[in-house]
């Protein structure tokens, strides 16, 4: 492993980072720890435990049974001090002093992406629907308003136009969400909209270069990363003044997550970690760290895929936190089904 890389707690993965600590999640539960060391782990603090049945209570203690199940936290987000919007499994919900409120959202069940909530300027929260849909049925964007626990449709795409969404982003620089759709053709879009999708403008759309799961922003541009099932995948940047995109390089499979850090160089970074699915458009079976510094893009480090059926036992991924306040400056990643560091938060702090 790059020796920029540390193991630094095993058996945990990291929701949220933060100036003031770190969220971590183990099975069901969620702790507060000041640290990631012994000491923070020693003193940790219960935020909440998501009320599941006995059968899921038990299986979610066995890490195969709980990959198998998709017992896992996929979003945890603060909105105030003690109030959290957390997604799990096929829940979702609001918890407010370790109190549990699911979310009543009618029609078929869907999961929520992680790092694919925004929270806009408002501080209202917006979330779209990631689901089968074989049949191409309608498919949702829903918003939770400041201050309320009730969840509202924002937006409806009609049937046909995509299949689900990947991921609801929110630019703080220019106050814009962005919707990120695939599968297939015109259905990969990138849509943006500045009113809360009343209306929307559509970024780009067409083909699998337009297929995207997660976006990062800076103050002049998107970057995001393809995630093609069938075709070679790069990593893009879309200028925002114009429009204009260009290829920053390509990478070995799809891209499910990205991140951004403030490193050394004063400079914003932006990682991208493709995930080890083993689709048509991935050399080999394993996922990879990826970093753009602004000049280059860069492999960072290869992380072999476990022994495990990715269909049945999950594709090998590495999780990256929602981010509280400033842009980090370390890269905290949380490997699944990865060898050897499944459910192992590791941490990267490159020598810029």
């Amino acid at each position: 492993m790059n020796k920029a890389i540390r193991k630094v707690l095993r058996g945990f993965a990291l929701e949220v980072q933060s100036g003031d600590g770190f969220i971590v999640s183990k099975g069901s539960k969620i702790y507060r720890l000041s640290s990631l060391c012994r000491d923070g782990l020693r003193q940790k603090k219960l935020i909440m435990d998501f009320p599941l049945p006995l059968y899921f209570k038990l299986a979610i203690q066995f890490r195969l049974l709980q990959r198998l199940l998709r017992l896992f936290y996929y979003n945890v987000i603060q909105i105030k001090p003690n109030v959290y919007f957390v997604s799990f499994a096929r829940s979702i919900a609001i918890v407010e002093n370790g109190h549990v409120q699911k979310m009543d959202v009618s029609g078929e069940t869907f999961r929520v992406l992680r790092q694919s909530v925004a929270i806009d300027q408002h501080g209202d929260i917006y979330f779209g629907e990631y689901k089968s849909n074989k049949h191409r049925g309608p498919v949702r964007i829903f918003r939770i308003k400041q201050g309320t626990s009730k969840c509202e449709l924002a937006y409806e795409f009609p049937e046909g136009i995509v299949r689900h969404i990947h991921g609801v982003y929110f630019d703080q620089y220019e106050n814009t969400l962005y919707c990120s759709c695939g599968d297939i053709g015109d259905e990969s879009r990138i849509i943006k909209s500045t009113n809360g999708f009343r209306s929307h403008e559509i970024v780009g759309t067409g083909n699998e270069t337009w297929r995207a799961v997660s976006l990062q922003f800076t103050k002049t541009s998107i970057y995001y990363a393809m995630d093609a099932e069938f075709e070679q995948n790069y990593v893009f940047e879309v200028r925002k003044s114009d429009g204009h995109r260009r290829v920053l390089g390509k990478v070995d499979g799809p891209v499910f997550y990205s991140f951004k850090a403030r490193c050394q160089d004063g400079k914003d970074h932006v990682f991208f970690q493709v995930t080890a699915e083993g689709c048509p458009s991935q050399e080999e079976l394993s996922a990879k760290l990826y970093e753009y510094d602004g000049r280059e893009l860069k492999l960072v480090e290869v992380f072999k895929k476990d022994m495990f059926s990715k269909k049945y036992f999950m594709y090998g991924t590495l999780h990256f936190p929602n981010i509280e306040g400033n842009t980090p400056s370390s890269v905290y990643l949380s490997p699944v089904a990865i060898s050897k560091v499944d459910n192992t938060i590791l941490e990267y702090r490159p020598d810029f």
